[in-house]
């Protein structure tokens, strides 16, 4: 059974016409109501949701170009400081470990409670967001990120530099959550892809804070000071910044044919990509200046080169991640990225000299550039929940892969080393490789969605036919253009 409610606009006068509530693909100005039943017989099919954002492609209001060219600016420029922020971090992370004496297993335990803070932060974070807006989560998350930055520098004891770790956590997942929200807001302003261009503003935030890291290193700055440099760009560049961010767009519900559990496996398969991905960027963040350090027995400098190169080849790869991702698909992209990883670690490890183990890691920051930015947007578009609290969900199970993977590799480097235990990330891989299929809607699902799309609109009635004949008519006047 198909209702179809047409009503006539009430803007009669010159007043401009609020897009978000007509339809321009109609040659009349009208507000559509749509709502679909089908048959009980069709089983596979109970649930059923239509998108006006899909079936009218242009209701998403229009942002001035100026202000929008400043919103992405803007966005990127949080991506940036996120990856600048995180950098200026892991490449100290071997001068606080040899400042405080700490094994690669105590030092995977403190590690342990920066990804416990992103766990507390970020469903609390998503629900605020989708709440409050993202430009509100962007600056007070940002503010706590950069703040707790320096307090890494104090502890004198392991059991301080955890909380302080736990703190830190928080903001990143915090941060995380409300930049990815904000790009999303972003990319529907554009109508085009370009969330992998602000996760290589991340990528880019990472390269320059590990070569800031490695220059500190190499000139014998203390972290304290390191960080305080930091901390104070990264407050001042939010306060100027913020004001540009853009507003949140409601998103209309989503097309859906699947049934009750199509959704909740979905998520579940975007989740594990993510958990996957993630896991591999928190081993080489936590573990790849290590890596170098103790097994590679690269000088200070070069062993912060392991993680530019990581994030240099991951920035490049999101840059031309959207068009990568168009020319061979989604199941192509992921399965390539998971390969490269495989690829990458496999040459850290079997030949463990500096500049190949630099090498491998470049290709291991190629192959996972495109899949974060991929499950995001994926993530954002879920039919019945918020863009928010979809990203929010999905970087919660995603970033399990912070909190299992460091603290499992330098558990596991007591056993076997470090360099053997970065096998896990190789694994990590090969699940990337087998989820590929599976993290891209299936093309009988697409046929499906046209076939029922076409039998509902041969149900509608006649008096709906009628009505909309009657409109179809109508002359246009001036006025309602």
């Amino acid at each position: 059974m198909l209702r179809l409610g047409m009503h006539k606009s009430q803007h009669r006068t010159s007043r401009p016409i609020d897009r978000t509530s007509f339809c321009p693909s109609p040659p009349w100005p009208c507000v559509c109501r749509l709502q679909i039943s089908l048959p009980a017989r069709c089983s596979c099919y109970p649930t059923v949701e239509i998108s006006t954002s899909l079936i009218f492609p242009y209701m998403t209001p229009n942002l001035p170009s100026s202000q929008l060219r400043f919103a992405r600016f803007a966005a990127k420029t949080f991506f940036l400081l996120d990856g600048f922020i995180f950098a200026s971090w892991v490449t100290r992370i071997p001068t606080i470990q040899e400042q405080l004496e700490l094994d690669n297993a105590t030092l995977g335990i403190a590690l342990f409670m920066l990804s416990i803070g992103g766990l507390i932060a970020m469903p609390l974070v998503g629900w605020l967001v989708s709440h409050l807006g993202s430009r509100w989560g962007v600056l007070m998350s940002t503010l706590m990120f950069a703040v707790s930055l320096p307090l890494l520098a104090l502890p004198s004891e392991v059991i301080l530099l955890s909380l302080a770790l736990l703190l830190f956590g928080a903001g990143f997942g915090a941060m995380d959550v409300a930049i990815n929200t904000q790009a999303v807001s972003v990319e529907r302003h554009y109508r085009r892809k370009i969330m992998s261009s602000f996760h290589a503003a991340f990528s880019l935030g990472g390269i320059l804070g590990a070569l800031l890291g490695g220059l500190a290193a190499a000139q014998s700055i203390s972290p304290l000071t390191h960080f305080l440099l930091v901390s104070a760009l990264a407050v001042t560049l939010t306060l100027i910044l913020a004001h540009f961010l853009a507003s949140d767009i409601v998103e209309e519900p989503t097309l859906s044919f699947t049934d009750g559990h199509g959704h909740k496996n979905r998520c579940v398969v975007l989740g594990l990509a993510a958990f996957c991905a993630m896991l591999v960027e928190g081993a080489m963040a936590d573990w790849s200046a290590v890596f170098l350090r103790q097994v590679s027995h690269a000088p200070a400098f070069y062993a912060a080169m392991g993680f530019a190169a990581f994030s240099t080849m991951m920035t490049i790869g999101r840059l031309v991640g959207d068009h990568v991702t168009t020319a061979i698909g989604t199941t192509k992209t992921v399965g390539l990225g998971g390969f490269l990883t495989v690829v990458g670690i496999a040459l850290a490890v079997l030949l463990p000299h500096t500049a190949i183990a630099i090498i491998g890691f470049s290709f291991v920051g190629t192959g996972i550039s495109a899949l974060v930015p991929t499950i995001f947007s994926a993530a954002a578009k879920l039919s019945g929940i918020k863009p928010a609290v979809a990203i929010a969900t999905v970087s919660t199970v995603g970033y399990c892969g912070f909190l299992v993977g460091p603290p499992l590799i330098g558990i596991a480097s007591e056993v076997v080393t470090l360099r053997w235990a970065l096998l896990i990330v190789l694994f990590a891989g090969l699940a990337i490789i087998g989820l590929a299929r599976k993290v891209e809607t299936s093309k009988r699902t697409n046929q499906h969605c046209q076939q029922d799309l076409a039998a509902a609109s041969s149900l509608e009635t006649d008096s709906t036919s009628a009505a909309g004949a009657e409109l179809r008519d109508r002359p246009i006047t001036s006025k309602e253009i």
